[in-house]
């Protein structure tokens, strides 16, 4: 997998750079010590004898935890299903069950992964491999699930990564992800594409206003992607804390995921001290990334290459 050969290789050129930060670890984690942490839950699913393409239910708090977690799978040449602690625990149970996860990843196992020693390398995996699954939440019906082999994670997270650089980011951004790393497509898509770009994570997922505020003041934060609706939901509480734009130090926001109109964009952007870029995908098709704005904000470009419009 492209990704796990690009990681590793900024682990070796850019070991002491930041990458990922929550708030159980305001200083971040450098390429060196994620890489570090990777390579104990790659070791530890090679003990347990997890193979390729055997999915792996990552059943962590949200932060760092999960997304470490992810490369380590990857580093396995496994896949893996993502879900909350507080899902329901049938909810749980339907999804290890019917994606057959030979092993779940939880806090207490977490604490055993640490007394291990990081293996080094990854194993090799075809394009066409399993990598990770995703269940919607049913709202509309019964769920869907979303399977992604290592090939399709490479578009997706170019896709996402171009529509970074069109709004004039790079690889000295903050990005909050405010999107679900759940039961929705947006947190994956928007996580790998800023990575691919070498900007700095802040994994942050949905929900938690206060947190949300204080981790876009602590971490300096400049590119903020969540729901529209949200968006506003989060310029609102700044103006009820009489905090100003000058507070934060965000930039630009890529919103997407429901539909909003022009009079929305304007008040979020006046909210924020932003401008505020719309971004279209869907479940079915891959996630974010299939258009997008540019700075110029004269309409959606489509990403041609690995998508044919009819």
């Amino acid at each position: 997998m492209d990704f796990i050969k690009n990681f590793i290789e900024n682990a070796k050129n850019n070991p002491n750079r930041n990458i990922l930060a929550d708030d159980s670890i305001p200083k971040g984690l450098t390429f060196k010590q994620v890489d570090e942490i990777s390579g104990k839950v790659y070791a530890y699913l090679s003990e347990k004898g997890i193979g390729k393409e055997d999915f792996v239910m990552l059943c962590l708090p949200r932060g760092v935890k999960p997304i470490v977690s992810m490369i380590g799978v990857w580093k396995n040449g496994s896949a893996f299903v993502l879900v909350e602690e507080d899902y329901a625990p049938e909810r749980i149970e339907y999804i290890r069950s019917n994606c057959n996860c030979k092993l779940v990843i939880n806090t207490e196992v977490w604490e055993e992964i640490q007394t291990r020693q990081p293996k080094e390398g990854y194993n090799e995996t075809a394009e066409h491999d399993a990598a990770f699954a995703v269940y919607t939440s049913g709202t509309t019906g019964k769920q869907i699930v979303v399977g992604y082999t290592a090939d399709d994670l490479e578009i997706w997270h170019d896709c996402c990564a171009r529509q970074l650089v069109a709004i004039g980011a790079d690889e000295s951004d903050f990005i909050q992800n405010a999107y679900g790393y759940g039961m929705f497509t947006g947190g994956f898509g928007i996580h790998g594409g800023a990575q691919k770009l070498g900007a700095t994570v802040v994994p942050v997922s949905a929900g938690n206003t206060e947190r949300q505020i204080t981790f876009m003041h602590d971490f300096g934060t400049t590119v903020l992607c969540c729901t529209p609706s949200y968006a506003a939901y989060l310029g609102e509480t700044l103006k009820e804390k009489g905090l100003g734009t000058d507070y934060i130090k965000l930039k630009a926001g890529i919103f997407g995921a429901e539909p909003w109109t022009e009079e929305m964009r304007k008040d979020i952007e006046e909210k924020l001290g932003i401008k505020a870029y719309d971004t279209y995908g869907l479940t079915e098709v891959m996630g974010p990334g299939v258009a997008f704005e540019c700075s110029e904000q004269k309409g959606m470009h489509v990403n041609e290459d690995p998508f044919l419009i009819e």
